[in-house]
């Protein structure tokens, strides 16, 4: 099992899902709970971080692509996060 699966399963048991504080800033899912920039983030790094399935050029390039799109997600939200935190 990856290192993402298990910090998943980790959290659903620790109860951080109804643990963490609501911000304004924070993303609202349809469930009502929120999504900190953190937690994206240690997801982001997660996902990253499992090279177990890179077994060739292939998925060498699969996961290039994957850990790309993720620091431009994860750069997206800091800079607009910082964007909100100006405008208050």
């Amino acid at each position: 099992m990856g290192s993402f699966k298990k910090r998943l399963i980790e959290e659903e048991e620790m109860g951080i899902f109804q643990d963490e504080q609501i911000e304004e800033e924070d993303m609202q899912t349809k469930e009502g709970k929120t999504i900190t920039l953190e937690r994206i983030k240690n997801i982001a790094k997660d996902i990253i971080d499992d090279t177990e399935w890179v077994n060739d050029s292939h998925t060498k390039a699969e996961h290039n692509g994957i850990k790309d799109g993720l620091e431009r997600l994860m750069r997206h939200l800091e800079e607009t996060e910082s964007e909100v935190a100006n405008d208050k």
